[in-house]
């Protein structure tokens, strides 16, 4: 796959928009008291919560071993090798596809992931 960096940059915002999810991210911060209290004790929170925290460590060591990684993209150094990083990160995540995207300028990393789930959320993270 090739795109200019302009229309990468362009689809991911135009996937982030239409899921709708963008709008209406931070209505949660109008809920009434009492409601994110409720959410944190269902049983797939709790859940989620101890997963994190039996592996805690492993989080930890992955994310020292990124930021050891240098990337400078005004030198264009190490951009190709932490790209390959997030690559594999995304494949060890679970996601059924992941790949490098050609652009007219440093390469983007796109993943996609299959929760299952009625809504999709996009990230798009840029280097300035």
């Amino acid at each position: 796959m090739r795109i200019a960096r302009r229309e990468f940059i362009e689809l991911s915002g135009k996937t982030m928009l239409g899921t709708a999810i963008a709008p209406s991210f931070f209505n949660f911060l109008d809920a009434p008291r009492g409601f994110i209290e409720d959410i944190l004790e269902l049983p797939g929170v709790k859940k989620i919560h101890k997963y994190i925290e039996d592996h805690k460590t492993e989080h930890i060591a992955k994310i020292q071993s990124d930021l050891q990684q240098p990337s400078v993209s005004s030198w264009n150094m190490g951009i190709t090798e932490m790209a390959e990083r997030m690559k594999k990160s995304f494949k060890q995540l679970g996601c059924k596809e992941a790949e490098l995207v050609k652009t007219d300028g440093l390469s983007g990393v796109w993943g996609w992931y299959d929760a299952g789930a009625k809504k999709t959320i996009s990230h798009y993270m840029i280097e300035v």
